[in-house]
């Protein structure tokens, strides 16, 4: 201000009390602006420091994502308390105790009776009742060999036979007081050498007692003659089997 101006005194006050301040530009890039003026292209580095939070739970907004790490539980080891452990042990000795007192009740109610002094009279007795069953020929129990004893067997062959043998029958006469149920007859055929040449049987059924019953036997070309035998014999299990007139 030269001294001939008049100046104003808010003008004055304004003067002295201004400093010289540097000046900022706002722009949508922020760029340092120097003292001189120029303008500087350097940008504003921000701190990138992450800051802790302290719960990680706490919203501090509403655009904040939450992250909730997952808690992982450990599922506890499954141990057998020494209770537990002790009541199965206890329930095992249990069961071998319950197998141990039946075999021992079993044993006990085995009672060993003291040897009665042998009754010949029964034993007498028993063997009487075996002997006439087995002499009485109308009963079950009569045996095989003695049956066979009973029965006879004849044929209508010849002394030699001509070109084989042909119409050759069989005849089994039941001697017996039981009806035969089955019974087979062996036939053997041989040649003129007495070799066996081949070996039929022939089978009989329900020959009544004091009875006979004729089958036909097989025919042979080349056989010379034969002979017979018979090999089994079956009673019938019938207890009222009489004898024919």
């Amino acid at each position: 201000v030269s001294p001939g101006q008049k100046t104003d005194p808010a003008v004055s006050d304004i003067s002295v009390s201004e400093e010289p301040k540097s000046r900022t530009v706002k722009t949508k890039n922020p760029e340092i602006v120097s003292k001189t003026g120029t303008n500087s292209s350097v940008p504003i580095v921000q701190s990138s420091m992450p800051v802790e939070k302290t719960n990680p739970n706490i919203h501090e907004g509403t655009n904040d994502i939450v992250v909730n790490n997952p808690e992982v539980k450990q599922q506890p080891k499954e141990t057998a308390s020494p209770e537990k452990k002790k009541k199965f042990g206890e329930v095992l000795k249990g069961i071998f105790s319950k197998k141990e007192n039946a075999e021992e009740s079993k044993s006990d109610k085995t009672v060993v009776e003291d040897p009665r002094p042998a009754d010949n009279r029964q034993a007498t007795r028993r063997e009487s009742d075996n002997n006439s069953s087995s002499d009485d020929p109308s009963s079950n129990g009569i045996s095989t060999a003695s049956l066979m004893e009973e029965v006879e067997v004849i044929s209508n062959a010849p002394d030699n036979w001509m070109l084989g043998v042909k119409n050759l029958k069989i005849t089994l006469k039941n001697r017996s007081n039981v009806t035969i149920q089955a019974a087979s007859v062996a036939v053997n055929y041989y040649d003129e050498n007495n070799r066996l040449l081949e070996k039929k049987l022939v089978y009989f059924s329900n020959v009544a007692p004091n009875a006979r019953a004729t089958v036909a036997a097989p025919d042979h070309k080349f056989a010379d003659h034969v002979d017979f035998k018979l090999t089994s014999a079956t009673a019938k299990e019938d207890r009222y089997a009489k004898t024919s007139p």
